[in-house]
């Protein structure tokens, strides 16, 4: 097994993409938090609800800043952060599919198992690290920003940002899945994006119909969304990574079952 782990993190430290996507998301994360929080100063109200009014002297009411949890999950977690990272997930099969080199990995390594374990496990720690390293981009960019930031690291910030992760590692789970199934890189970072963004809110459109409802509390990125809000965190986060688990098993019966 170290043999299979030494082997993909040697080709997926080697992949330049591998570099350029996960440095983009850092620098991305920067870039919003940096917008963010000019947006939220130039508005004057941390909470985005207008202003708050004054007291009866003149003298403007104390305004409450802007959870600094909120912030970085808000920058570091974008639509572009999923997409960014979601590629280097799907690169750890699509890839190899695609240039043919999943012949080589596997007459090294005949055992498919161990080289899908190893797969999962890498990607899982570079999207992870990744993730983490744009979160602390976002607040070292919070840190100058104390005015409108409550800059505030407690045990209530650290689970926000703890159950940030997890479903930043699930999402990414659930891409490296899907492209295993497909063999297509692109359908498996397009798909989930496409449920997570479009079909799953569309969906919850029709919550007022009793059979929507239902099935709308067994969408997973709805469910994992929830999870990272803190919401039911039992039956949301037994949903979500539900889901990755089911589709990771599923991918792996494929893979051992299929001709490279």
């Amino acid at each position: 097994m170290m043999a299979n782990l030494r082997y993909e993190w040697r080709r997926i430290t080697t992949v330049r993409a591998t570099w350029i996507l996960t440095g983009c998301s850092v620098l991305v994360a920067a870039l919003l938090a940096e917008i963010l929080a000019l947006t939220i100063g130039a508005l004057g109200d941390p909470q985005m609800q207008g202003l708050s009014g004054a007291t009866s002297d003149g003298h403007a009411l104390t305004q409450d800043k802007f959870p600094l949890e909120l912030f970085v999950i808000g920058s570091a977690g974008s639509f572009v952060t999923l997409i960014l990272l979601g590629v280097v997930s799907a690169q750890s099969f699509g890839q190899e599919y695609r240039h043919g080199t999943i012949r080589l990995t596997l007459t090294m390594f005949p055992r498919r198992g161990p080289v899908f374990a190893a797969k999962v496990i890498v990607t899982g720690a570079v999207i992870i690290s990744a993730y983490v390293a744009a979160m602390i981009a976002a607040v070292l960019v919070a840190l100058p920003n104390g005015k409108v930031v409550e800059v505030t690291i407690d045990g209530s910030f650290l689970a926000g940002i703890g159950r940030a992760v997890l479903f930043m590692l699930g999402f990414s789970l659930i891409v490296l899945a899907i492209t295993l199934l497909t063999r297509i890189l692109a359908l498996g970072v397009i798909i989930p994006i496409v449920l997570a963004l479009i079909v799953e809110p569309l969906l919850s459109a029709l919550a007022s119909y009793e059979w929507a409802s239902v099935m709308i509390k067994a969408l997973p990125f709805m469910s994992g969304s929830a999870f990272t809000q803190g919401q039911d965190l039992l039956r949301n986060g037994l949903v979500f990574f539900g889901w990755t688990v089911v589709l990771l098993a599923v991918s792996l019966v494929t893979f051992q079952k299929r001709d490279a």
